[in-house]
């Protein structure tokens, strides 16, 4: 999974982005929220914000604000989770994990919406300004495909009820073995770009809401914060629990109806196809860096090959000339030999 959901934490301490805020948790199950069908959710991995990523004053609204059904920790360590994730294998396991994730995301789309509606109220513009608009994303893989959906929630309509019908949106498919693996590091290249560009937004949305609650109470010594409770194993709820949890349903992606939210879409799809076209150059920097590493090898290789033809021709010719050397020799021996035989030879 690092290869294609990296961590937030790892890169900010390697340096690549500057988002302390954001915290992680691995495997880890949300103990502090209620659910929205008969199973917890717990994501393979889950990025959202670190309890320190709030003063001690928005910390304490945000406690007083917060029960299970209105969930500010999801885990003792993540708050507001935006980013989910799960890895299977198989085909099955990929239809596991796309029903797993859509739970989870839309858990985490029910938190927001109704940090919102508490906050500002259901008909508010600037709580309005979040219907249809994406707040959550997902993702989950096997060895071969990797699937990025983007989340979002549009009122149902039930009159006097603040009740919301959650969607998702197609995002983009790659394949890590197909075109020579050429996608594989785009799935790596969009979360790191959703940690710098949309991770700020994300946090100042949630500081807009608790920004307008009402100052704290103090507390009473027998008083203490929901967040601090967790639900048992069962999830045991109450009438009321169950009845708000059969208002909000999560369903299979649909186009919502309304032309702003429509507009909403269309913009956000342009943002994703410049992410998209700023990994495909990204992507053709470094293939371009492959061949001229290539190429460069290429030419060390035939300029290795010429210096050893050149010392094999140097070699053959100093061969040669030691023949010839030796012939002259020879030749000059034997002319001796025939100088002695003459002189040696009485005269006549």
């Amino acid at each position: 999974m690092p290869w294609v959901v990296p961590s937030a934490e790892n890169l900010h301490f390697s340096g690549v982005i500057d988002r302390d805020y954001i915290g992680e948790e691995v495997d880890t199950e949300w103990i502090r929220c209620q659910t929205m069908g008969s199973s917890r959710s717990k994501p393979d991995f889950a990025a959202g914000l670190k309890i320190s990523a709030f003063s001690g004053e928005e910390d304490t609204k945000l406690q007083n604000y917060c029960t299970a059904q209105r969930p500010y920790v999801f885990t003792p360590d993540l708050a507001f989770p935006f980013l989910i994730c799960k890895a299977k294998t198989g085909r099955i396991g990929l239809d596991n994990a796309d029903t797993q994730n859509i739970h989870s995301a839309s858990i985490a789309t029910r938190a927001i919406l109704s940090l919102y509606t508490s906050t500002f109220g259901i008909d508010h513009e600037t709580t309005k300004d979040l219907f249809g608009r994406i707040l959550v994303f997902n993702v989950f893989h096997n060895n071969r495909v990797v699937n990025l959906y983007g989340h979002y929630a549009v009122p149902d309509g039930a009159v006097g009820k603040e009740s919301f019908t959650y969607f998702r949106h197609d995002i983009a498919m790659f394949s890590l073995t197909l075109y020579g693996g050429k996608e594989r590091f785009r799935p790596y290249n969009f979360v790191r770009k959703l940690y710098e560009e949309f991770g700020p937004q994300h946090l100042a949305r949630i500081r807009q809401a608790v920004q307008s609650m009402p100052k704290p109470t103090a507390r009473t010594g027998l008083s203490f914060a929901a967040s601090d409770v967790t639900l048992g194993e069962g999830g045991s709820q109450t009438d009321s629990e169950i009845a708000s949890q059969a208002d909000e349903a999560f369903k299979l992606p649909n186009e919502p109806a309304s032309v702003s939210q429509n507009r909403e879409l269309a913009s956000m799809r342009v943002q994703l196809d410049r992410l998209l076209q700023q990994m495909d150059e990204q992507g053709e920097e470094s293939r371009r860096g492959e061949d001229a590493v290539k190429q460069q090898m290429q030419q060390q290789k035939e300029e290795s090959k010429k210096r050893e033809e050149e010392s094999k021709k140097r070699e053959e010719e100093s061969k040669k000339r030691e023949e010839e050397s030796k012939k002259r020799e020879d030749a000059l021996e034997r002319r001796l030999d025939q100088m002695v035989i003459i002189v040696a030879e009485p005269a006549k």
